[in-house]
């Protein structure tokens, strides 16, 4: 019987870390999000649909007590506020900041919006709510570029 030569066992042991570094683990219960955000972007006017996605996200990420993904609660609470749902989406606005404190400052601004304090100290924000779930339609702007005066020279008033 040969013996195992020790080369062997060292590169076989490297390619059996490197591959497992490589398997894929989920942190969070993504549940059907990739499949309903692409339909939502396919066709924008089902927002039912899409909001039945995010809830089933929401609702499974929960009970099985696990992290439910950055983002999903502050795009639902966007959702409930496209369907006038104020409060409802400020109760969803303050999980995802005390969820994911990294967005904070953006979700306290989100929770003004949907407060009716549309403005912060310095005035500049606010959050348009579509009117309608209509899709729109693409409009191309033509940007018209003005030519100098001939009299007009580089460096001269």
């Amino acid at each position: 019987m040969k013996p195992i030569r020790l080369p062997f066992v060292l590169w076989s042991v490297l390619l059996l870390l490197f591959l497992s570094g490589c398997a894929s683990s989920t942190k969070y219960a993504w549940g059907n999000y990739e499949d309903a955000l692409f339909q939502h972007y396919k066709t924008p006017v089902e927002l039912g649909t899409y909001q039945a996605a995010l809830e089933a996200v929401i609702k499974n990420a929960e009970r099985q007590q696990g992290k439910v993904p950055p983002g999903v609660y502050a795009e639902y609470g966007y959702l409930l506020m496209i369907n006038r749902r104020a409060n409802d989406a400020v109760r969803y606005y303050m999980l995802e900041r005390d969820t994911w404190v990294e967005s904070e400052a953006f979700m306290n601004k989100m929770i003004a919006v949907a407060r009716g304090e549309s403005r912060d100290d310095a005035g500049t924000f606010a959050v348009p709510v579509p009117a309608t779930t209509e899709p729109l339609e693409k409009e191309v702007i033509k940007e018209e570029i003005a030519e100098p005066a001939p009299d007009q020279q580089k460096g001269q008033p």
